[in-house]
């Protein structure tokens, strides 16, 4: 049976140190009016948070649920100026689970890229341009309501971010 197409960002798994501590999101604060969903990575950009896109060279972070929110767009954030505040996950604290874009191989162990937009964010498993992620393994079985994942197209993988941004700051874990 084939992995459904169903990217949604990315989510936290546990933290990087494969301990079993909470998993606590960051306060950050938007450096401009825009659009974010639960799952989207983020860049800092003068400062302040700002969504990734497939040439960010470094992240700093997934967009958490924000606290309050309930209704049919508790996922998704419009907001109305920058500096309106939004809650992440830290990039470097953090091993992420994700949707590929194609096809995974188990053999893949260098860093590859992100892509998608707004809500639909992805693993780009066939691009090392950016190289901003390193995929651990693949998720097989049963995950967050998919059942029979395998490893292959649209696989759902296990990741970490490796080009890491520290308030501006860039960490390079890739070495």
């Amino acid at each position: 049976m084939a992995n459904p197409d169903l990217p949604n960002g990315f989510e936290p798994f546990g933290p990087i140190d494969g301990g079993t501590g909470p998993i606590v999101a960051s306060l950050g604060y938007l450096n401009a009016s825009q659009t974010v969903a639960v799952g989207d990575a983020l860049i800092y950009s003068s400062g302040r948070l700002s969504i990734a896109v497939a040439t960010s060279g470094s992240i700093a972070g997934v967009v958490a649920p924000q606290l309050g929110a309930t209704g049919l767009g508790e996922n998704v954030y419009t907001t109305s100026s920058a500096d309106d505040p939004l809650y992440f996950y830290p990039a470097g604290d953090y091993v992420f689970v994700g949707q590929c874009s194609g096809t995974y191989a188990a053999t893949t162990v260098t860093p590859v890229d992100i892509v998608g937009t707004t809500g639909i964010m992805e693993i780009n498993e066939g691009a090392s341009t950016e190289d901003v992620v390193v995929i651990l393994e693949a998720i097989t079985g049963n995950w967050r309501g998919r059942t029979g994942l395998v490893v292959g197209a649209n696989s759902v993988v296990k990741f970490k971010f490796v080009k890491c941004m520290l308030a501006g700051e860039t960490l390079d874990q890739t070495a």
